[in-house]
């Protein structure tokens, strides 16, 4: 049986792409050379020959002789090995060469392949969700830019992969993309695996679970037919929580058991998330030791890799069943570490818009927790206590809330000012302004950005030139590439619309209105070109009256 984990990196439990370093992913006027490196370091990856990659990439990166590109490409596929080791600091390391050399790779298919590599790398080691997301959405643009589809899915599976980590329903849109892409360009058996499994994560964590199992089958079926070995556990361990979802524990216990089986062939943020399933399992079924047991294990894969996606659940039930076993000591110490944690990553909540009340009172019942520990019967202090989180939880909503008000007023002055800017700026240059002041008229008179379809070809095609000179121009007098132009006026008619409007629109439908083939495509690049998502905007010119 192949090993696909020797295959392909799993990063962030998805794979990470064989973006590759070669082919039509560098482009036209990419050295040869470098192109056949990049076949060649694929085709190593493919066969997991490990020792063989790096007898041709060590030489490229540390030898005087190797051209930039081939070293930039050796130490991309590098920076992928050791990122799936989990292996920080290498990853650091192999990426700071990368970024020194980052103008060589403009516009390149590593370009991609690098900003994805950043984003999981400053997941990993500094538990940095928006900026992890930010990253891949630079590498989603990248490949949507060189057209390359299937390289397009692998940004946002990671994304989808790190909701699901998080046990946030919010990655379905994000999912639903990515099948929608893989489903419309027919792309191979892995890719449709992957997105059917991704699809059963983020259903399973819906209000209708159960609708994940269609897509689970789907996924199960070609993932296991192509012999794609990492991902057998993630299959396994989702249909131990399908099984127990619909009451079957014997089954879920089993198949439990089987995914923790593969630890040497799957990602180690895999086999702890593995253990928080299965120690819940045991938890609730009174089987505190071999819980305990089992949440002891992820914690030691989290420690021994640095990983944290998962580290303060882990540390919490730790605590629960410790309190049960008896072990007052050890269950004051992991309530300790988990709250610790959860300061850490409070920063990531509050961009994240997760501080709910929800969220207070759970702080509450950990503090509160902690208290009855050290003394059970001063009840006196765990109420001043609580009622002083719940004071300082307050005033900090208000503090942010207020900041908050007065960043959104900002940022839509910066916007206007910005749109006014771009609307008087004149291009300096003579070289294709023929070309230009056609475009222009196009896209302000007969509005060619409402087309859902645009693109720097079909646009080219109406012009009746070629997608080089089309692309030289733009990125000329526009400032930016074929795909920030067009969304700058995309966003710029939407903004138009809201301003008009105000409340009576419906953001939904806005960004089919204005180009978009998908809300989540709007919403991204609405908050990427004016720093507020619609709704924020919508309600600081409602504001203004």
């Amino acid at each position: 049986m192949r090993s696909k984990l020797t295959a392909i990196l799993i990063i962030g439990i998805a794979a990470l792409s064989l973006y590759g370093c070669g082919g039509t992913v560098i482009g036209d006027n990419s050295d040869q050379s470098v192109d056949a490196l990049g076949d060649r370091l694929d085709r190593l990856t493919v066969d997991g020959e490990w020792d063989s990659l790096f007898s041709i990439t060590m030489p490229l990166v540390y030898g005087a002789q190797a051209d930039t590109l081939s070293k930039v490409c050796a130490s991309l596929y590098n920076a992928q090995y050791w990122l799936y080791r989990e292996s920080l600091d290498s990853v650091a390391h192999y990426l700071d060469i990368v970024q020194r050399n980052l103008d060589s790779i403009d516009g390149l298919g590593m370009e991609g392949m690098y900003y994805v590599l950043e984003g999981m790398y400053r997941m990993k080691s500094e538990w940095d969700f928006p900026g992890m997301v930010g990253m891949l959405l630079k590498s989603y643009d990248v490949y949507k830019e060189l057209g390359e589809v299937a390289n397009m899915a692998y940004p946002l599976i990671n994304i989808v992969n790190f909701y699901y980590m998080r046990s946030d329903v919010r990655g379905l849109d994000y999912a639903r993309e990515v099948y929608a892409l893989v489903r419309d360009n027919s792309l191979s058996p892995y890719y449709q695996g992957v997105a059917s499994m991704i699809m059963a994560e983020m259903l399973s964590l819906s209000d209708s679970p159960r609708d994940a199992w269609p897509y689970l089958r789907t996924a199960d079926s070609l993932i296991r037919s192509e012999e794609y070995e990492p991902y057998y556990s993630i299959i396994d361990l989702l249909k131990a929580d399908m099984s127990l979802l619909d009451g079957d524990s014997t089954a879920a216990d089993s198949l439990y058991a089987v995914a923790l089986e593969r630890e040497a062939v799957t990602e180690p943020v895999v086999i702890s998330l593995i253990c928080l399933h299965y120690g819940r399992f045991c938890e609730d079924r009174g089987m505190n030791g071999k819980a305990a047991e089992l949440y002891r294990k992820g914690l030691a894969i989290s420690d021994r890799y640095a990983n944290m996606e998962l580290r303060n659940e882990l540390q919490l039930h730790l605590a629960d069943v410790s309190y049960e076993l008896g072990d007052m000591k050890g269950s004051l110490s992991n309530y300790r570490a988990s709250q610790m944690g959860r300061v850490r990553s409070q920063e990531w909540e509050l961009n994240d818009l997760r501080m709910s009340y929800q969220e207070v009172l759970h702080k509450q019942e950990v503090q509160a927790k902690e208290l009855a520990l050290v003394k059970s019967r001063r009840l006196v202090l765990v109420v001043v206590f609580v009622l002083i989180i719940v004071a300082v939880v307050s005033v900090s909503f208000i503090v942010l809330f207020r900041r908050q008000r007065r960043l959104n007023r900002t940022l839509v002055d910066q916007y206007r000012s910005y749109m006014q800017r771009t609307q008087q700026k004149q291009p300096a240059e003579e070289a294709d302004r023929h070309l230009w002041e056609k475009v222009e008229r196009m896209m302000n008179v007969d509005k060619l950005y409402l087309r859902k379809d645009l693109t720097l070809e079909s646009m080219a095609q109406e012009l009746t030139t070629n997608r080089t000179y089309l692309s030289k121009a733009v990125n000329a007098f526009s400032g930016g590439n074929f795909s920030s132009y067009v969304d700058r006026l995309r966003i710029r008619e939407a903004v138009g619309i809201i301003e008009a409007r105000g409340g009576a629109v419906d953001l939904k439908e806005l960004g089919p209105a204005v180009g978009y083939s998908s809300v989540t495509a709007f919403y991204r690049a609405f908050s990427k070109e004016t720093g507020l998502s619609p709704g924020k905007y919508r309600e600081e010119i409602q504001r203004r009256g």
